[in-house]
């Protein structure tokens, strides 16, 4: 399966992280919900902290390629990595 290395952020707590995206049968880039729930207590490890999203991220998510990243959310916990070129 081919895969590609995500960078998340939250600009509150300062906090960075890499994971590595899954591309599915849709052709859609894919974080586990276990991968989900990783990068949030990575990236806010204070309990009850509201800062970010489901995942914690907070802020724009610009990866090093220059495109940003957006995580729309499955009922399932898992989420849809979107990447988007970026424009000054």
């Amino acid at each position: 399966m081919t895969q590609t290395q995500i960078t998340l952020s939250n600009d509150f707590h300062n906090t960075e992280v890499q994971v590595s995206a899954q591309l599915d049968r849709r052709d859609r880039w894919i974080l586990s919900a276990a991968q989900v729930s990783r990068t949030a207590k990575i990236l806010c490890r204070i309990d009850g902290c509201t800062c970010g999203d489901t995942a914690g991220t907070r802020g724009r998510q610009l990866q090093p390629s220059g495109d940003h990243a957006t995580l729309e959310y499955f009922a399932s916990g898992a989420a849809e990595v979107i990447l988007a070129g970026c424009y000054a």
